[in-house]
């Protein structure tokens, strides 16, 4: 008992350390941030100046704590009474932990800080599970590192969720602190582009999976003329310049109006989306593997995968067990070396808005 008791005294005391040295590199930031703010915030009102104090408070969260006080984090009990097998992932953030249970990994993913995470990418989507439908949210970092973001109930067509999802990742400071542009790639469902694009009207660029917009534009035609028009889309996407791609897809929703008016209306809802990401990175590696719905894709069935083989995950969700298994086992994206091209092309198309 009494060694017992030194265990738990020494784990206390390394805690209490580790939380007085990150509280006193915060107090040493807060007085140069508070007057970052204080400068910033000269002739802003509104929406703005009420963003930038959310961007405030979460650098602030992030320095005192260093994204350990999120819910399921180092600091929750359950974890704290393991602290001595806890160990850190070498390309982890902060409150990510590799621990003897999925679920307590996929909790601290749920719940930390994003802000110190260079997201340039952010992919959206659908899946099924034990659990009905749930809402998938993947981010790739700016060295092509791929994060699990949130899965949360839901779909990408239910305005409730995806706001909810779109207001939970603005709140844990999804690249607040820079506001520098970031790519979202979602299935094209009206209330994903307008939940997101509501939270971040100026730095956020929507693109959309061009296999879902060929799903939705063959969901108007009949069975005979689908494969056609398939055709037709697929050899548009291929086109290595999206100017070009972009008049292929006009031309056809041109022919597409007489008979089939509801596909022509698809097709011209997303047909810019549907070559944002080939607008920024044409022609690399990288276009490839997010243009279709390449990385959420994977990181579902994968997930879905390994989290059956994990211990327990028959009496868990496999897609909730897996979550964390997959964002600690995967790599980085493939055509990582091209993401500077495709975050200096983000900056580029930001100014032309403005311009």
């Amino acid at each position: 008992m009494r060694g017992s008791g030194s265990k738990a005294t020494g784990d206390l005391q390394t805690v209490l350390e580790e939380i007085g040295g990150r509280l006193a590199q915060a107090a040493q930031s807060v007085e140069v941030v508070g007057q970052t703010v204080a400068a910033l915030a000269e002739g802003l009102a509104g929406a703005d100046a009420d963003g930038l104090v959310q961007a405030a408070t979460t650098r602030l969260i992030g320095l005192a704590l260093g994204g350990l006080a999120a819910p399921g984090g180092l600091w929750s009990p359950a974890v704290v009474t393991r602290t001595k097998r806890v160990q850190q992932d070498g390309r982890g953030v902060p409150g990510i932990q590799q621990e003897d249970g999925q679920e307590a990994e996929f909790a601290a993913i749920q719940g930390r800080i994003l802000e110190e995470l260079p997201m340039v990418v952010a992919e959206v989507g659908t899946a099924s599970s034990r659990k009905g439908s749930q809402l998938v949210a993947v981010g790739i970092e700016a060295g092509g590192v791929k994060r699990v973001l949130a899965v949360q109930p839901g779909s990408g067509a239910d305005r409730k969720a995806v706001g909810e999802l779109a207001a939970d990742l603005y709140r844990r400071g999804l690249h607040a602190a820079n506001g520098n542009p970031l790519l979202l790639i979602t299935e094209g469902t009206e209330a994903a582009d307008a939940a997101f694009l509501g939270r971040w009207p100026r730095s956020m660029r929507v693109a959309h999976y061009q296999k879902a917009v060929t799903e939705r534009v063959l969901a108007h035609l009949n069975v005979e003329s689908q494969e056609h028009v398939r055709a037709e889309l697929r050899e548009a996407f291929s086109n290595a310049e999206a100017s070009r791609a972009l008049v292929r897809l006009e031309a056809l929703e041109q022919r597409l109006r007489s008979r089939w008016p509801g596909a022509a209306v698809s097709l011209g809802r997303h047909a810019a989306a549907s070559l944002m990401v080939k607008r920024l990175c044409a022609g690399s590696a990288l276009e490839r593997s997010i243009s279709t719905l390449g990385v959420l894709r994977t990181a579902v069935e994968q997930a879905r995968l390994w989290g059956r083989e994990a211990a327990g995950a028959s009496t868990t969700d496999p897609l909730l067990a897996g979550a964390a298994l997959w964002e600690r086992r995967t790599r980085r994206v493939i055509g990582y070396e091209d993401m500077p091209q495709l975050a200096l092309a983000l900056v580029q198309t930001g100014l032309e808005r403005t311009a």
